[in-house]
């Protein structure tokens, strides 16, 4: 079962200071809810692919040759991490282009939750990252 952040025994840690980070959960990529064993609560931000990731160097087919190295078997947040800063990647590039500026973490952060898509549950994971849905917000 994955750690409900927003329990008595996480005060402590709601309480700190933001620290500008996007805090991943992991979700379903069929339906987006939140996998059972993902961190939850207010804490988390935003949700990415916890299950089904395909990558390339690591896991149960490492030792591949050629076209065969990647793995059926990368999830969890460690996906789910990977996937969201792939998408704030690509919305900072598009951004800087347009702009010669960047976006600062906490409006990444903030851009990322207001334009994403949510799960049809609310188990306070916070949304799939929409990359096309933030670039249109951005549109100048």
């Amino acid at each position: 079962m994955g750690v409900d952040l927003d329990l008595p025994f996480y005060d402590s840690y709601r309480q700190r200071s933001d620290n500008h980070s996007i805090r991943v959960g992991a979700g379903s990529p069929y339906t987006l809810n939140r996998l059972p064993f993902s961190t939850h609560g207010s804490p988390i931000h935003v949700q990415a692919w916890g299950e089904d990731v395909t990558t390339a160097g690591y896991g149960d087919l490492f030792h591949g040759d050629g076209n065969n190295k990647y793995t059926a078997n990368f999830s969890g947040t460690s996906s789910a991490c990977a996937l969201v800063a792939g998408a704030a990647a690509v919305i900072q590039s598009w951004y800087k282009d347009k702009t010669n500026t960047v976006l600062t973490p906490i409006e990444m952060r903030e851009l990322l939750i207001k334009t994403g898509t949510y799960p049809s549950l609310n188990e306070k994971i916070g949304p799939l990252p929409n990359v096309n849905n933030a670039i249109l917000h951005l549109k100048i």
